[in-house]
């Protein structure tokens, strides 16, 4: 965990082995967890303390921006909605409706020809779109994508 929060370099303090009948597991660097601490800043100070720190490290190398990442995601919606009148309040109130995930390459977003009721905010990195199995072009953050936009 020191390591993922980029407050430890150098070989771990241990090894890790797989067992005789293999295992299964997810490693997160410290760039994907400084990624994921940019969406749940406030879970930063909960996982500093797992290690033994009451506070936030004044030479922390981790960048975390959580007003960049909110006036990236109002912007996507005045696009989307196609009106500047959608305000930063509204933005913020459906928070509790935001479904935020940071995936790995190659892992499937929106599947074609599946039932969906959602949108999708592109906030950082790239995408591609495919049709029949043709990719037809890759879209760059920030962008957003629903039904209509594939049309």
């Amino acid at each position: 965990l020191e390591a993922a929060l980029g407050l430890r370099s150098g070989p771990p303090d241990y090894r890790l082995v797989a067992s005789k009948h293999g295992c299964s597991f997810i490693r997160l660097t410290c760039h994907a967890f400084e990624r994921a601490l940019s969406y749940f800043p406030g879970q930063l100070k909960t996982l500093l303390k797992v290690v033994g720190l009451d506070e936030v490290p004044r030479d922390y190398p981790l960048s975390i921006n959580d007003d960049e990442m909110w006036d990236c995601m109002h912007s996507l919606f005045c696009q989307a909605l196609a009106t500047m009148n959608f305000t930063m309040a509204n933005m913020q109130s459906m928070k509790p409706f935001l479904d935020i995930e940071i995936v790995e390459p190659g892992v499937t977003i929106t599947e074609e020809g599946k039932q969906g009721k959602s949108m999708v905010l592109l906030l950082d990195g790239t995408v591609t779109w495919s049709r029949k199995g043709v990719v037809t072009i890759s879209a760059h953050a920030p962008r957003y994508f629903d039904d209509a936009i594939i049309m």
